[in-house]
């Protein structure tokens, strides 16, 4: 988790797949057009291609999640018709997975 955001994501790897759950806030609000990363995951827990994903926002608002090979999760294009910024405390809802290795 980076210093940015506030909360712990919860991740395991069954049946061949990753999982990565919960919540996170952001501490200071995220410009419309930034790509932020919010956690980095172990090596044992990454993506072996770019994963992309639609997460849901506070309200109506999504936004992209991507889980790259890295091990980055990267939180990008929040809002429902059109990017806005991600406001400070927003509770962002993590719930994706992917094949593992």
């Amino acid at each position: 988790m980076t210093s940015n955001f506030q909360n712990d994501l919860r991740y395991r790897k069954k049946g061949g797949k990753i999982y990565i759950s919960g919540t996170i806030q952001p501490v200071n609000q995220i410009s419309a057009d930034q790509q932020t990363t919010v956690a980095v995951l172990p090596e044992e827990y990454r993506p072996i291609r770019t994963a992309y994903n639609v997460c849901q926002g506070g309200g109506m608002n999504r936004f992209y999640l991507t889980a790259n090979v890295d091990g980055s999760l990267v939180v990008q294009k929040y809002g429902t018709t059109q990017n806005i910024p991600i406001p400070a405390g927003a509770w962002l809802s993590i719930s994706i997975d992917f094949p593992a290795d």
